[in-house]
């Protein structure tokens, strides 16, 4: 199979949170955002979909960026979005047709829910 990689061009008509989120959440707040929406990458948490435990430093990236946000004032509005399958479980499993990568999502929900409850 031919796989084809987009290479990302910072600051070409979107924004890359992962590189300047403090800048990015500070011009916000001079905005007067009162809230932001995210969402929390399933392959940041759980890389190939199929650990057993989670990728602390996955877990804090979001920490230090919902720190940020509510340091200015700012409320997270979280999102977990199933479209952001790891790779490597959506070329194994086949997507959500699998059982193994529903439970996948479970765990990966129930990280997330426990760590920012």
């Amino acid at each position: 199979m031919n796989t084809i990689f987009y290479q990302i061009q910072i600051d070409l008509f979107y924004l890359v949170l992962f590189f300047r989120y403090k800048e990015y959440i500070a011009i916000f707040a001079d905005l007067g955002f009162k809230a932001f929406r995210t969402s929390i990458a399933w392959s940041r948490i759980f890389p190939t979909g199929f650990e057993t435990e989670p990728n602390e430093e996955g877990l804090q990236f979001y920490d230090d960026v919902f720190d940020e946000l509510l340091k200015y004032g700012i409320e997270p509005v979280i999102t977990l979005s199933h479209f952001e399958m790891p790779y490597e479980l959506a070329e194994k499993n086949g997507g959500f047709m699998s059982r193994d990568t529903i439970d996948q999502f479970i765990k990966f929900a129930e990280v997330v829910f426990k760590r920012y409850k």
